[in-house]
């Protein structure tokens, strides 16, 4: 097992976001528990005809892992979308190494965009309607929930206090802030500025973990929460604390609520943030059941994938040698 190296792409981690820097931290600890080495990584928002196939790292590594995350939808509109794919592209003529593009969620690419998923030797994506969409289009799709399942984290005892968060979108964003005042709750932001989030990764890369704990910790002891936020979602999963969430800039937190719970009734629209006050219901003793089911194979998923992407570490170690 010794001397096998993955190349991470798209490392989130750095915008301090709590459930990307939980995401990159299960993928470094569940490849290095399989004997493989993070022997370099290309961080988000970064443009790859900078210099990422001309990284020793990228050349030597045994495999290469996309970090898909909510990157790669609409990328007729979003250059960063776009950026993922370019850099797709490039790694492939870098290197022969097998590509996995993981804990995506795919929706609304252009046509040419699947030509170049075609490059990954698999995709593992976060959802079902992600995997159906794929497929449609002449790729094929496993599934295997979001990352942040598999992170060390879980329920703990309930408080009397209740968060609101944000949204990805602006205008949804003030919404709730205005709805944390009414409902008198405490408004904790995921995503503050990106800029400072970066330079302080530069500075002190542990603060990201630390705080992603925190915000966590803040959630699964809350009474409530409403969020427009998916890993607000997930993490009020993990935690099994009773939440609401306003539809996001793709699909993915209905795709959630339905595979988690069976169903989107927790799921609200913007116009119900302009009552008055928001009930949110306490979680049923079927949907812990749910959750926890839903948990266990999220989990038992991450790991086969993971497996497998050791598997193919190990193949072109072999091939390397010979």
């Amino acid at each position: 097992m010794r001397g096998r190296s993955a190349f991470l792409v798209n490392d989130t981690s750095v915008s301090g976001h709590p459930g990307c820097v939980t995401v990159m931290s299960v993928i470094k600890d569940s490849l290095e528990a399989r004997g493989i080495a993070v022997s370099g990584r290309w961080p988000m928002g970064a443009e790859p005809q900078f210099g990422l196939e001309l990284s020793p790292a990228l050349r030597q590594a045994h495999v290469v892992v996309v970090n898909g995350e909510g990157t790669l939808h609409n990328t007729a509109a979003r250059p960063g979308a776009r950026r993922l794919l370019h850099a797709i592209k490039r790694i492939r003529g870098a290197t022969s190494a097998p590509i996995f593009l993981i804990n995506a969620t795919i929706e609304n690419l252009r046509s040419r965009d699947f030509s170049v998923l075609q490059h990954c030797e698999r995709l593992f994506l976060r959802d079902t309607r992600s995997c159906r969409y794929a497929e449609a289009n002449g790729l094929s799709a496993v599934i295997a929930s979001d990352l942040c399942f598999s992170a060390r984290l879980g329920p703990a005892m309930k408080g009397e206090g209740k968060v609101v968060t944000d949204s990805t979108l602006p205008e949804v964003s003030r919404l709730l802030r205005r709805q944390a005042i009414v409902y008198e709750a405490t408004f904790l932001p995921m995503q503050r500025s990106r800029f400072k989030s970066m330079m302080r990764w530069t500075v002190t890369p542990g603060a990201h973990e630390r705080s992603a704990i925190r915000y966590f910790s803040s959630i699964a002891a809350a009474q409530s929460v409403v969020t427009g936020r998916f890993h607000a979602a997930v993490f009020s999963l993990m935690s099994e604390t009773p939440f609401l969430a306003v539809r996001s800039n793709t699909a993915k937190i209905e795709s959630l609520l339905l595979e988690a719970l069976g169903t989107p009734e927790r799921l609200i629209q913007t116009g119900d943030l302009q009552r008055q006050t928001l009930l949110v219901p306490p979680l049923s003793n079927d949907e812990i059941n749910r959750i926890r089911r839903y948990r266990r194979d999220a989990i038992a998923r991450a790991n086969k994938m993971f497996d497998h992407i050791a598997q193919s570490a190990a193949m072109m170690s072999r091939q390397v040698a010979s």
